[in-house]
């Protein structure tokens, strides 16, 4: 996260968000990885269904072909307003 959005993030911790994510009721796994994107997890695991939020468009996310390899499909949700962590720290900034 840090090389993609910069210094100063995540704000919180992997094993935090992980276990966040993981108390939903609609999350099967979470996986966290080291690399830029998620294709060799993607390739391992291979999921049926990946989520990502509406800041994501299918046009710019190569995981796109990597699932269609066994069926699999990315879904762009969108996201709550208010929930931002980019909008959070600007105010806190303020």
């Amino acid at each position: 996260m840090r090389r993609i959005k910069g210094p100063g993030r995540p704000i919180l911790p992997q094993e935090g968000r992980s276990a966040l994510l993981a108390s939903l009721r609609a999350v099967d796994h979470v996986v966290v990885f080291d690399e830029l994107t998620p294709a060799r997890v993607l390739q391992t695991i291979r999921p049926h269904l990946v989520v990502k939020g509406d800041d994501y468009n299918l046009d710019s996310l190569p995981e796109i072909r990597i699932l269609e390899d066994w069926g699999g499909q990315v879904v762009i949700i969108q996201r709550l307003p208010g929930y931002s962590t980019t909008d959070l720290i600007n105010a806190i900034k303020k």
